[in-house]
C-alpha cells in the first residue's frame, strides 16, 4: 500500500495492480498501520451481493471544467497523470436487472406464485453516491453509451482498433473506495505491460468487460448501513427488515481512466456533449476546490445557454436514480364484518399472500357488485362460470383477458381467452366459452366439463387506459370430486308457448331424447346476438336440468307435433320482425355512421340525447 495526496488535496491509500476486495484491503491496511474508523468496522447486517451491467458512463465536472469541455470539444487531463476519468452510471434499469439477476442465482427453484409475491428490495440498499443523482465533483454531468465513448477513443487514439483494458489500482479515501479500470492505446502496450488484463470470465472479480458492458460486483454499496436482508427459504422470497441503529461503512464503486496525452483531448460532437449534458445538485460531501464557485440550477441554465446558444432544449435536472422504486408509507385500515373480505383485499393491496383468508364452500353470489377475490366450489364434470364484468358506458370497448393463475405485470398469464374491441380473438380450447353481453361488459368465462386439474386462480383483467390502471379480478376454482352413485334420470317434457315454458317432471323410462335445452340456447344466442330491441326475456331455461326429454307414445306425439307447429310459427313471426327490423336498420337511424355512442345507448335500450341547433 503507498499514500500521496492527490490535486484536491484529499489523502488517498493505493494499492496498484489489484482490484483488492475488502477483506483483502483490511488486512493490507492493518499492516500498513492505517487508522480508519469505517474500514475495519465489523457485524454488519445482511446486505445483497448483485452483479450490475452497465453500458453507460458518467463525467462530472465544475464550472471551469465545463468550459474547458466546451472550448476542447471533449474532455482532457489538465494535470500530468495524462488520465481523463469517468465513472459506471447506475440506474433504475441497471438496478430492476441486478435484483432479477440475484433472486434468480439465489431461488433457481422458486415458482411464478413465489415470483409474484416477492416485492422490489434492492433500491433500498442502493444508497451510495455511486447511486446518487447528486454529485461531490461538481454540478454538470455528462451521461454517454459506453459504446460511444469506446468508439471515440478507439477512432482517435488507436486507429480504429480495440483498445487495451487493465486493472489499474485500488483507492482507499477516508469512506471510500474506488477500483479503477485503465484504458489505453494498444501503441502504448509497452508503458502498461505491468497492470494485469482486464478479463472477462473471472467469476470473483470485482470488475470485467463482456459482451460490450461492464459487470461491477460491488461489496459495500449502502452508505449507511441501516437495513437487513431476511431471507425466507420456505417461501424463497427476500424481505428488508430495519435494524435499531444505523452502522457507517466504507462505501465501493468502479471508475474507468483512459490515457490521454498531455496535450491531446478525447472529443465528440458538440451538440452530441450538450444532449447528454444535466445539472446535478451538490451532494453533502463535497472533493471541489475551495475556490471552486457553487453553482444554482438557475445559474447553470445561463452558463449553458452562453456556451450552447443555439442547442433548443432546456437544461434538466438529474433525477434521482431511485425515484421509480420508492414507495410512499401508506398505512391502510380496512373496516368491515367478518367474512366481508377485508383479509382477500389487503392481500389484493399487496400483491402477496399476507393475510390469512377462509375461502367460502358455496357458489359465488348471482347478485351485486362483484368481490376482489372470490372462490368457487364446481363437481368434477360440470360447468364452471366465472363472473367478470366492467363498465362500458365508462371505459368503452376495452381488451379483456382470462388467464389461469396470477394476473401478471402487462397482461394474463397462461391465458385462455382473449377479446378485442370487436370479439373473442384467441383462445385454447373449446371447454373455454365467453358468455354474457360484451356490449354490456359482462366477460363470464364458461369452463365446460371441469376436471379436478382445473382447480387453481383464474384472473379476469380488462384494459384501461393509463398506468396501473387495468381492472383484475383473481377467482379461486375449486373442483371436487363426483359421487360415486348418481340420482335416477327424470323425463321432462316442456310445453311451450310464446308467453312462459312450463315444466313437469316425472319418473320415467327413457326410450328417446330430445335435447331442447341445447336446441333453445343456441337460438336464443342468435336471437341475442342478432337483434337490438327485442329481448327473449320471456323464453326461460332452467340451467340444473341435465338433458330435456319425451316418451314416446301416441298422445303425447300428437301434443309434440302441435308444441312443434307452435314453435315453429313463433320463429317465423320472429324472422318476418327481424327482416323488418334490418329494413329499418339501412333506411333510418341505425345506419351505419351514426356515432358508437348513439348506436350503444340504443343496443342498452337508454334514451339518448343530442344537441340539436337551429340557425335562422
Amino acid at each position: 500500500m503507498q499514500s500521496q495526496t492527490n490535486r484536491r488535496g484529499n489523502l488517498v491509500h493505493f494499492v496498484k495492480y489489484r482490484h483488492t476486495r475488502l477483506d483483502d484491503l483490511k488486512q493490507i491496511a492493518k499492516d500498513f498501520g492505517l487508522q480508519s474508523k469505517y474500514l475495519y468496522l465489523r457485524n454488519l447486517p445482511e446486505s445483497p451481493h448483485p452483479e450490475f451491467h452497465t453500458v453507460r458512463l458518467k463525467h462530472e465536472t465544475t464550472p471551469d471544467g465545463l468550459r474547458g469541455i466546451r472550448k476542447d470539444q471533449g474532455f482532457r487531463d489538465p494535470s500530468e497523470d495524462s488520465l481523463v476519468w469517468w465513472s459506471l452510471a447506475m440506474g433504475p434499469e441497471e438496478i430492476q436487472s441486478a435484483e432479477t439477476r440475484f433472486l434468480e442465482e439465489t431461488f433457481p427453484d422458486r415458482t411464478e406464485e413465489q415470483a409474484s409475491e416477492q416485492q422490489s428490495f434492492l433500491w433500498r440498499f442502493t444508497t451510495s453516491p455511486a447511486f446518487k443523482n447528486t454529485s461531490r465533483l461538481g454540478w454538470y454531468r455528462f451521461t454517454f453509451p459506453l459504446e460511444e465513448v469506446l468508439g471515440a477513443y478507439s477512432t482517435q487514439f488507436c486507429g480504429g482498433v480495440q483498445p487495451i483494458m487493465r486493472i489499474y489500482k485500488t483507492d482507499l479515501y477516508k469512506q471510500e473506495v474506488m477500483h479503477v479500470v485503465l484504458v489505453h492505446s494498444p501503441a502504448d502496450q509497452d508503458d502498461f505491460s505491468e497492470y494485469p488484463l482486464l478479463t472477462d470470465d473471472d467469476p470473483n472479480a470485482i470488475c470485467v468487460f463482456r459482451d460490450g458492458r461492464f459487470i461491477w460486483r460491488p461489496e459495500a454499496m449502502s452508505e449507511t448501513h441501516n437495513l437487513e436482508l431476511i431471507y425466507t427459504q420456505g417461501r424463497n422470497v427476500m424481505e428488508v427488515k430495519d435494524v435499531p441503529s444505523a452502522r457507517f461503512y466504507v462505501w465501493d464503486h468502479a471508475a474507468v481512466a483512459f490515457h490521454v496525452k498531455r496535450g491531446q483531448t478525447l472529443k465528440f460532437d458538440i451538440d452530441g456533449l450538450r444532449q447528454n449534458l444535466k445539472y446535478c445538485n451538490p451532494d453533502k460531501v463535497q472533493y471541489t476546490l475551495s475556490n471552486e464557485t457553487h453553482h444554482t440550477f438557475d445559474e447553470a441554465k445561463q452558463l449553458v445557454k452562453s456556451l450552447w446558444p443555439d442547442f433548443g432544449r432546456r437544461l434538466e435536472v438529474e433525477r434521482s436514480l431511485l425515484q421509480g422504486f420508492r414507495v410512499s408509507a401508506i398505512k391502510l385500515i380496512l373496516v368491515g364484518w367478518i367474512g366481508s373480505g377485508k383479509s382477500s383485499i389487503g392481500n389484493l393491496i399487496l400483491g402477496r399472500h399476507a393475510f390469512g383468508t377462509a375461502s367460502p364452500a358455496a357458489s359465488p353470489p348471482t347478485g351485486g357488485p362483484l368481490s376482489p377475490v372470490l372462490s368457487f366450489k364446481v363437481m368434477e364434470g360440470g360447468v364452471a362460470s366465472l363472473t367478470c364484468q366492467y363498465s362500458v358506458k365508462r371505459f368503452g370497448l376495452s381488451r379483456v383477458c382470462w388467464g389461469r393463475g396470477g394476473c401478471g405485470t402487462f397482461w394474463c398469464s397462461n391465458i385462455l381467452v382473449q377479446t378485442d374491441e370487436n370479439g373473442v380473438i384467441s383462445k385454447v380450447e373449446d371447454r373455454y366459452r365467453l358468455t354474457g353481453d360484451i356490449l354490456d361488459g359482462q366477460m363470464d368465462l364458461d369452463i365446460l366439463n371441469v376436471r379436478r386439474t382445473d382447480s387453481g386462480p383464474y384472473c379476469c383483467r380488462v384494459n384501461i387506459d393509463g398506468i396501473f390502471n387495468d381492472k383484475k379480478m383473481i377467482m379461486n376454482l375449486r373442483v371436487v370430486k363426483a359421487p360415486a352413485s348418481s340420482p335416477p334420470r327424470q323425463t321432462t317434457t316442456i310445453t311451450m308457448t310464446t308467453e312462459c315454458a312450463t315444466e313437469m317432471s316425472t319418473p320415467a323410462e327413457e326410450t328417446t331424447t330430445v335435447n331442447w335445452k341445447t336446441l333453445l340456447s343456441s337460438q336464443l344466442d342468435l336471437l341475442r346476438r342478432n337483434s337490438t330491441l327485442l329481448r327473449p326475456d320471456t323464453v326461460a331455461v332452467e340451467d340444473s336440468l341435465p338433458s330435456v326429454s319425451l316418451q314416446i307414445n301416441a298422445p303425447i306425439l300428437s301434443l309434440s307435433i302441435s308444441v312443434l307447429l307452435v314453435i315453429a310459427a313463433v320463429f317465423l313471426l320472429l324472422a318476418f320482425k327481424r327482416g323488418v327490423y334490418r329494413r329499418g336498420l339501412k333506411s333510418s337511424c341505425f345506419s351505419s355512421e351514426e356515432p358508437r355512442h348513439i348506436i350503444y345507448e340504443i343496443r342498452m335500450r337508454r334514451p339518448v340525447q343530442e344537441n340539436i341547433y337551429t340557425l335562422d
